[in-house]
């Protein structure tokens, strides 16, 4: 039915003639503001509020709680064709909503295409959080009982072949603990400077990419850091990546070198190393290139929408944009964040980093599906000097785990290459000790 005020009509007068009907157009419509005809709303408003309080729906008591006359009620009986073909009118009404809608987002990105102050990958992200929404809008999603059982079995049976994995890192007792990083989740790994949340970042981005697609966002670091560090790690000749940046190397050296970026090639990681990066383009490098993790070095780096928005605002808005990402590409968001200064140099275990010291705003908690606080019990002291095959502790506390348990596992770190070890996969539940 192409004639959208005509299907207006008839739902509202299938309901009339049999109130019957009603359930099977409450599937598919959810809210009055479906409508384009002012008095197609208020009776469909009035319809809902008269079968949620169990009255009768009639041509009647419809028109009295609605304030219409009898003459509106008795043209849409009359345009009605039949009162079995309800649930299809509804559907004519929706696509009719969603047509407006589509013309309005229209209207309001040309409008922001031609704004002198408008960021064209902000104005291309918030189109599409448009179009994502407007593909909600209109239609009921709610199942009965046995359907949303009989989705959630198929669910089991996706997870049972494979289809449904969480990305795991490699570590067992991390990936234990945590259960591996689910599909359209926000993850925070927090810190306090120094700590090595971004050696944390990028050793745990190329363990992924072994079997995922990973894209790691820095605005920390330059490419050439990342990849020293990257190539410290696998290279057998035991050179810290502060020479691979800045020091000469031997033949046998350069052919170690050579074989790591060997073993490197392989991994499905890609790198974008910028100065400046806002959520919308992140998300549009994210998309254009398919990947199923997402890593970004740092929150507090990225740019907010409103420049004029305090550091609190801002954060807030980053935190939730980050977390809509997630979910509307599928993938897992990683994000690397600092922790306040406050307790650095308090004494004893009250330097443990904790929930509450994460920075600016509380809406990032609130976000995340899981937050993991890095610990090394080195920090805030003098650093030994350590041979690169001299590892120091490094703790990740899982302080929040939306889908199971919270601990602490401890890895072996070895600085000076930025290589992660486990530490015989135990976990130490809410406990540094």
């Amino acid at each position: 039915m192409r004639d959208y005020r005509a299907a207006e009509f008839s739902v509202i007068g299938a309901i009339l003639i049999d109130e019957r009907c009603f359930p099977a157009v409450r599937e598919v419509l959810t809210s009055p503001e479906v409508f384009s005809n002012d008095h197609c709303r208020r009776a469909f408003e009035a319809i809902c509020d008269l079968s949620e309080a169990q009255k009768p729906i009639d041509p009647v008591t419809v028109g009295q709680s609605a304030g219409l006359e009898n003459r509106f009620m008795a043209e849409c009986m009359e345009v009605a064709p039949s009162c079995a073909s309800a649930g299809e009118y509804a559907q004519a009404v929706a696509d009719g909503f969603r047509r407006r809608k589509l013309l309005e987002v229209g209207e309001q990105l040309q409008t922001d295409a031609f704004s002198p102050g408008a960021e064209a990958d902000q104005v291309l992200e918030d189109a599409r959080s448009a179009l994502d929404e407007l593909s909600k809008q209109g239609r009921s999603f709610l199942k009965t009982t046995g359907d949303s059982l009989r989705d959630f079995l198929c669910f089991r049976a996706e997870v049972n072949e494979g289809k449904r994995q969480t990305a795991k890192v490699g570590f067992p007792s991390l990936d234990g603990l945590l259960g591996g990083f689910a599909q359209g989740g926000l993850y925070i790994v927090a810190a306090r400077p120094g700590v090595g949340k971004s050696a944390f970042g990028i050793a745990a981005a190329d363990m992924l990419a072994r079997k995922h697609r990973v894209l790691y966002a820095s605005l920390e670091m330059s490419e050439e850091e990342l990849n020293a560090r990257r190539i410290a790690a696998f290279c057998d000749a035991g050179i810290t990546f502060g020479r691979l940046l800045f020091g000469q190397t031997n033949a046998e050296e350069d052919a170690s070198i050579l074989n790591a970026c060997g073993v490197l090639s392989q991994r499905k990681l890609q790198i974008l190393a910028v100065s400046s990066l806002s959520v919308a383009e992140l998300g549009v490098q994210a998309r254009n290139a398919g990947v199923d993790v997402v890593i970004v070095d740092y929150l507090g780096l990225l740019s907010g929408a409103d420049r004029k928005a305090s550091e609190y605002e801002r954060t807030t808005q980053i935190s939730g944009d980050l977390k809509r990402l997630a979910k509307r590409l599928g993938c897992v968001v990683i994000a690397l964040c600092q922790l306040n200064r406050e307790s650095a140099n308090s004494p004893g275990s009250d330097k443990l980093p904790r929930l509450s010291q994460l920075r600016s705003s509380g809406a990032i908690e609130q976000d995340a599906d899981g937050v993991l606080l890095l610990h090394r019990p080195e920090y805030g002291q003098t650093e030994v000097q350590r041979s690169p095959a001299e590892p120091q502790q490094f703790f990740v506390d899982v302080a929040k785990n939306r889908h199971g348990r919270t601990g602490t596992i401890e890895l072996a770190w070895y600085a000076p290459v930025n290589r992660f070890e486990d530490r015989g996969g135990k976990w130490i539940a809410k406990s540094w000790t």
